[in-house]
């Protein structure tokens, strides 16, 4: 830098240190020091980061010339190396990946991992006219390739349809088991078939607990990202049939611990159905008793809403709510509703309530062995 461009860069650091001084005294002051003194404090300034040095636009010029070559000698390296790799892959061919070529029954993945793998084993200038007799012998004395280069067993078609089979037999299996003991949706062909599509094969029981969902719409399986998919209802005559089943199952399972005298678990089992049992009966008659209030005296209410003053009317706002905020509701649309809701019973569950009426009380009387005459 010049005489007048280092006056020019270091009048900014002197107006911040003397504030009074004018630019043009400042000038006058810096124009009194000899170019190697105008120097020493420039760098200093520079050093302490008072001053930031401007671009030396040649030697930018000159930066970004050099990483464009350097990017284009590597570029070409690359396309060098990647002929020097696909000649050798031309020399390899296809002839090692067929079945049994080094091993009896063994097949060798074919992939671009593994013919690389291949490649590194190829010593500079070799020469391969067999390829399969040159990797027997690299193998040969080289026992440990034989753990890091992908060998797998050789199926053959038959085989491989056998395990297919096989693989659909335990699919249908799992998805019976799983409408059967959750009684969520239809054990039907074209409701497996969706979860198949959807979720894939093999299907998993845990799979299938965390992906078929009941909204309130109606049963759904859920694919990763998110679409939602609808399966068919279950039937009267498919739970019924289900209920036998399990019936059958526990009675089964029931006499295999009193054949092994099992003690210890028909005391557990009996004590957890006896808990079962309890909750069930306490259940019923809490719907039993909200149906015949809605029937007799709120029937006729209109139908409680998803939301109250720009909130969800879920459970825990329930729970939270003023004695005044619910004493609103119930005015409007009665308690029978705002009941069901706290204890999460389904949307729909005053549908039809005469007809749901009948069938708890029946239950009712089957659980306390009563029977109608």
């Amino acid at each position: 830098m010049n005489r007048q461009e280092l006056i020019e860069g270091l009048i900014p650091t002197l107006e911040q240190a003397y504030p009074n001084w004018s630019r043009q005294g400042i000038r006058d002051h810096l124009g009194t020091c000899a170019v190697g003194l105008l120097q020493q404090k420039y760098d200093q300034a520079v050093q302490n980061g008072h001053i930031t040095p401007p671009k030396d636009e040649l030697a930018e010029a000159r930066d970004i010339a050099r990483r464009v070559k350097q990017d284009h000698l590597r570029r070409e390296n690359r396309q060098l190396v990647d002929q020097v790799n696909q000649s050798q892959l031309g020399i390899l061919t296809d002839k090692l990946f067929q079945p049994h070529a080094i091993f009896p029954n063994k097949v060798l993945v074919d992939s671009q991992a593994t013919r690389q793998e291949l490649i590194d084993l190829i010593n500079p200038g070799e020469q391969i006219d067999n390829p399969v007799k040159w990797l027997r012998q690299v193998l040969k004395d080289n026992p440990a390739l034989v753990q890091t280069l992908p060998f797998t067993d050789f199926e053959t078609k038959k085989e491989l349809q056998q395990q297919a089979q096989e693989q659909e037999k335990l699919d249908d299996q799992t998805w019976y088991e799983f409408c059967r003991d959750t009684e969520m949706c239809s054990p039907k062909d074209a409701n497996k078939n969706v979860a198949i599509s959807v979720l894939g094969r093999p299907l998993g029981r845990h799979q299938l607990q965390t992906s078929v969902v009941q909204l309130p719409d109606g049963v759904v399986v859920i694919s990763e990202d998110g679409h939602t998919h609808y399966l068919i209802s279950i039937s009267t005559t498919e739970s019924e049939q289900f209920q036998q089943e399990k019936e059958e199952l526990r009675k089964e399972h029931l006499r295999e611990l009193s054949r092994t005298n099992n003690i210890g678990e028909l005391r557990r089992i009996a004590a957890q159905e006896h808990t079962q049992n309890a909750k069930t009966s306490y259940q019923l008659q809490f719907e039993y008793g909200l149906l015949k209030s809605w029937g007799e005296r709120e029937s006729t209410f209109p139908k409680l809403p998803d939301t109250w003053l720009g909130q969800p009317l879920d459970p825990s706002f329930i729970r939270k709510a003023s004695p005044d905020t619910l004493r609103s509701i119930m005015r409007k649309h009665g308690r029978c509703q705002l009941d069901a809701r706290l204890h999460q019973l389904a949307p729909d569950f005053f549908e039809n309530w005469a007809t749901k009426l009948y069938e708890i009380e029946k239950q009712i009387q089957t659980q306390s062995g009563i029977r109608s005459y």
